[in-house]
């Protein structure tokens, strides 16, 4: 097996330790033992487990188990992601297929094993045109066709040699295959079909001639540097070997075993990285040298959370961020050497592997060249400009170390270096006598001396853990206290106008001016905001130019000492170094890491922390150092951090930048395939209530983005997702939707923005159809009730026009009639008096029936009397009338129904003068007892007229029913006219439909 890796990495001082992210049962992985790690073109990195396939985001595992539901049952044995993300499996060792990762679907391939393969030690193989391979160790092979429909011997284009059996394939720039088999190495030349191996090397191929006594090869790799590298298991033991463009062979395994200290290993595959070339395999993990025929081993179980556990390393993988990814028996470790910028190293004596690991406290970089470093309780160590450690020409034979406590160092312009020591001792080297003396004078107080500065004059000045501010003159060599503070002295700066600096851990900040020896101001906390500092400690000071300086407090504030003024910095955490690079751009160290920034408080500002290297966050105050070659050094507890701040930031300038992704989709807590969604224009969901969840990734696994998102159309600003990614949308009301994504990059911008159209649909009833239709219909039934209304109005019109003509015409005729009747009257006056009395009575009658039709007219169409109620009312009033004039005996009743019924003007009128005319008519035909009742059945009127005739006249009463005016009253009702005469007693019915 081999594994193929390009990273590139710094030019290490020292050893380079690296810090490893573990991933293992915790985080979600179905098993410790992991077999293969690939990674597809969105990003995200596939997992083979013995029974589980898994997909890693960076926040979660998506888990795909071999359980014979969605994939076949059986043992995963390998896994490889092509060209179209399609994830092709060993099951079992005899199931092979591929894993569709937009739908999840698993597509069976046909295997086609011949008689002499048993399914068993199956791995796979893809060569650089895509060709996928089922190798069979020390069995044979299959080769997939052109439709990847099946495997099979048929399709084998590299024809081995008989019993020459196969162990691994690889394949070279130059499309050459190398084949390791249970003989030996083979190479298969594609484009002349032609094979060489020992013993029949028609290329006369000077790497199959120097491996020719190899046996039992298991893997087989070239180099960027075209250096062969090839793994033997012969029954000697493990061999490892190199061969170069020169043909010189290099023997590894024994060095490997030197370098692990004779511990057992084994060897699947040489990886190469720009610089550095990796070896994995059983209890091994290491870094070659090949020039120099030296071997690193990373380390394993060694203490610490970000140290690499395994006994096994199966495979290794680098991804497109260039994380290095360890499939292991004791999970997946994954690693960035190129992000791995900060370098941390012990203290170290030359010539000895001893590390010191006593707090830094001081660095210097002297013109000579040399990098002195002081500790608490070691003294002065020496270093090049390499940083390793060399015999010191200011302290030979390492007798900075007798130092013992130094606290700070200083060189003088007279290149002579001073050192502050413990209990008020200072140390001198005189560069012209080549001398080191030590004195203490008595203004310390026996007190520590922690920093030492020179002015412009040639003067030191000492700040001391009793807070004793000294100023040293060394021409009279005098000593005098300048100032005293109420707090340890942590450090001291003198600036471009000679003015000392001097900041302490809880007394503010010192500005002296040191020609005068005169304090010109303390800077304290409680002065009105850009007058004074945020806090007691002043850890570390900077100067950016003649007029700006910067300092390490709470947070980092930066002062214009023309104006002043402050400026302060967002507070994160208590800062406890600080430098400026040749850029200009400030770097400072805390509790939670390095952290560089711009004076420009609107800038970006860049974090580092474990995932670059930083293993180390106890920083000593004011321990650093800006080398000449731009590199800064920063002091902490057990060492040093060293880096290369230009390098750094040229890196993130030219990072890559994410894409956001989604990962997964909940829609009412029912998982929905992510990638099928996206491929839709936008999503239509409802119209019942939804709760959306969705989580999204960048698939970075070396830097970590926070995710914001924002529901534009509900949102107005952008939140900020879960720790995981996760965004979760409630009962979101009907309407249409964009949600958009995005990544916080380290410039504080949002960037990646995915947009995803949502339209939630809407319950028909708040639909604007719905609204339209029942605006609509209201529209209309406002205008049938107008139309009702106006035809209802007609119809009213119609009626009363049509009882003004009949009441216009019957008041014509009975006026005429009238008019007749008194010129006969007249004339018959004297010839006929008994005659014309007669006319005269008729005359009276005549009027009589005129007023009570206009009457009667002007009651039907009176509005007040619109109802039936009116009209039973005027019924009874006529009823007692007669009784009065005739002395009848007529009774009405009527039913409680009939109030309710409904008749429009025409027919209670004509009802109206069908009650009277028939009433009048039985008393004019001397009718006895008469009973009327007025009911109501099923919407229709009944009258009924009951009466004795035992005394009628019997001409009047036959008058009556064979009366055509008031038959065809009822029949122009469309009425009924029932009757019926008894010995007695008679009955007239009729029935008045409404």
């Amino acid at each position: 097996m081999c594994f193929l890796l390009l990273v590139k990495c710094l030019t290490a001082t020292a050893q380079q330790n690296y810090l490893f992210a573990h991933l293992g049962l915790r985080d979600g992985l179905s098993s410790n033992t992991v077999s293969k790690v690939q990674q597809d073109s969105k990003g995200y990195i596939w997992m083979a487990t013995p029974n589980c396939l898994q997909r890693y985001d960076g926040y979660r595992f998506l888990n795909f188990f071999t359980d014979g539901r969605l994939l076949p049952q059986g043992a995963l044995n390998d896994l490889y992601v092509d060209r179209k993300d399609r994830i092709w499996m060993v099951i079992a060792d005899s199931i092979l297929g591929y894993f569709n990762t937009t739908d999840f679907k698993w597509h069976p391939v046909k295997v086609r094993l011949p008689g002499h393969i048993r399914p068993r030690n199956a791995t796979l193989y893809a060569d650089r045109d895509g060709t996928l391979l089922l190798v069979y160790r020390l069995q044979g092979f299959l080769t997939m066709n052109a439709g990847c429909t099946e495997v099979s011997e048929q399709y084998n284009r590299i024809p081995l040699p008989p019993g020459w059996l196969p162990t691994q394939f690889y394949q070279d720039a130059e499309r050459n295959y190398w084949i390791g088999t249970a003989n030996g190495l083979v190479k298969y030349n594609p484009f002349l079909r032609r094979l060489s191996y020992a013993g029949h090397n028609r290329d006369n191929d000077a790497v199959i001639n120097a491996f020719a006594d190899l046996k039992m090869v298991n893997f087989f790799y070239e180099d960027a540097d075209k250096r062969k590298w090839i793994g033997a298991w012969p029954e000697t033991g493990l061999i490892i070997k190199s061969w170069d463009a020169g043909g010189s062979v290099q023997r590894w395994d024994d060095v490997i075993l030197r370098a692990t200290k004779n511990e057992y290993y084994t060897v699947y595959g040489v990886i190469e990285t720009a610089g550095a070339t990796w070896i994995a395999g059983e209890n091994l993990f290491a870094k070659l040298v090949p020039g120099q025929h030296k071997v690193e081993p990373a380390g394993k179980d060694a203490p610490g959370a970000y140290s690499l556990r395994y006994d096994v390393i199966h495979h290794l993988f680098e991804d497109r961020e260039k994380n290095i990814w360890l499939a292991t028996n004791k999970g997946v470790y994954h690693f960035n050497p190129p992000q791995h910028v900060f370098n941390f190293m012990h203290n170290r004596v030359a010539g000895k592997d001893t590390a010191f690991k006593q707090e830094v406290t001081d660095i210097l970089e002297t013109r000579s060249g040399e990098i002195l470093v002081s500790t608490w309780g070691y003294g002065i160590f020496s270093y090049d400009q390499q940083l390793q450690p060399v015999s010191s020409g200011l302290f030979p034979n390492n007798s900075g170390l007798k130092e013992g406590m130094v606290w700070c160092l200083e060189e003088t312009r007279d290149e002579n270096i001073v050192w502050g020591m413990q209990n008020g001792w200072v140390g001198f080297y005189e560069k012209k006598g080549r001398r080191v003396t030590r004195i203490r004078p008595p203004v310390f107080q026996n007190t520590t001396v922690r920093q030492v500065a020179e002015d412009q004059n040639g003067n030191l000045w000492f700040g001391t853990q009793g807070g004793h501010i000294v100023k040293y003159t060394p021409a009279s060599k005098t000593w005098k206290l300048v100032e005293k503070t109420s707090s340890p002295v942590c450090r001291l700066l003198v600036n471009r106008h000679n003015e000392v600096w001097a900041g302490t851990i809880w007394d503010g900040l010192y500005r002296i001016q040191a020609e005068k020896e005169q304090r010109i101001h303390h800077y304290m906390p409680g002065r009105p905001r850009g007058e004074g500092i945020p806090g007691l400690a002043v850890p570390d000071i900077a100067e950016i130019n003649d007029s700006i300086l910067v300092f390490s407090l709470d947070g980092l504030n930066i002062l214009n000492t023309k104006t002043g003024r402050f400026r302060y910095h967002e507070k994160k955490a208590s800062l406890a170094n600080l430098a400026i690079d040749r850029n200009g751009v400030i770097w400072t160290s805390s509790a939670t890491g390095i952290t560089a920034r711009s004076s420009d408080k609107s800038a970006a500002a860049y974090t580092f922390d474990e995932r670059n290297g930083l293993d180390d966050f106890s920083y000593n105050y004011a321990a650093e150092a800006s080398l000449k070659d731009g590199r800064i050094v920063f002091g902490t507890n057990h060492g040093m951090v060293v880096f290369d701040p230009e390098h750094i930031l040229h890196g993130i300038k030219n990072h890559s930048t994410p894409k956001i992704r989604l990962a997964e989709l909940y829609l009412n807590d029912i998982p929905v395939p992510a990638d099928s969604i996206l491929a839709l224009k936008k999503i239509v969901l409802g119209p019942r209530r939804i709760s959306l969840k969705a989580r999204f990734t960048t698939n970075t696994f070396h830097t970590v983005y926070p995710v914001y998102y924002q529901l534009e159309g509900m949102d107005r600003k952008w939140k900020t997702a879960t720790a995981t990614g996760e965004v979760l949308l409630d009962y979101i009301p009907s309407g249409k939707y964009l949600l958009k994504t995005a990544y916080l990059a380290e410039n504080h911008s949002l960037n990646g923005i995915l947009t995803i159209p949502i339209e939630i649909r809407a319950p028909f009833y708040k639909t604007l159809w719905f609204f339209i239709l029942l605006a609509l219909t209201v529209l209309f039934l406002l205008y049938l009730l107008d139309h009702y209304r106006m035809k209802r109005r007609e119809e009213m019109e119609k009626l009363r026009t049509n009882i003004g003509s009949r009441l216009h015409n019957d008041v014509s005729a009975t006026l005429e009639n009238i008019n007749i009747l008194s010129e006969i009257a007249v004339l018959k006056h004297l010839s006929d008096p008994k005659k014309s009395l007669e006319f005269l009575e008729q005359i009276k009658f005549r009027s009589s029936e005129m007023i009570s039709a206009m009457q009667d007219m002007l009651w039907a169409i009176s509005p007040e009397n619109d109802n039936t109620s009116q009209l039973l009312l005027r019924l009874q009033k006529y009823v007692g009338i007669l009784n009065n004039r005739y002395h009848t005996h007529i009774d009405l009743a009527s039913d409680p129904k009939v109030a309710l019924l409904k008749m429009n003007i025409q027919l209670r009128y004509e009802i109206l003068l069908l009650f009277k005319r028939s009433i009048k008519a039985l008393i004019h035909a001397a009718a006895e007892d008469i009973c009327i009742h007025v009911g109501a059945d099923k919407n229709r009127l009944l009258y009924t007229l009951q009466f004795s005739h035992q005394h009628c006249d019997r001409e009047q009463l036959q008058h009556f029913f064979n009366n055509r005016e008031f038959v065809s009253r009822v029949k122009n009702l469309n009425g009924k006219i029932h009757s019926s005469i008894h010995t007695n007693q008679a009955e007239i019915e009729c029935r008045i439909p409404l």
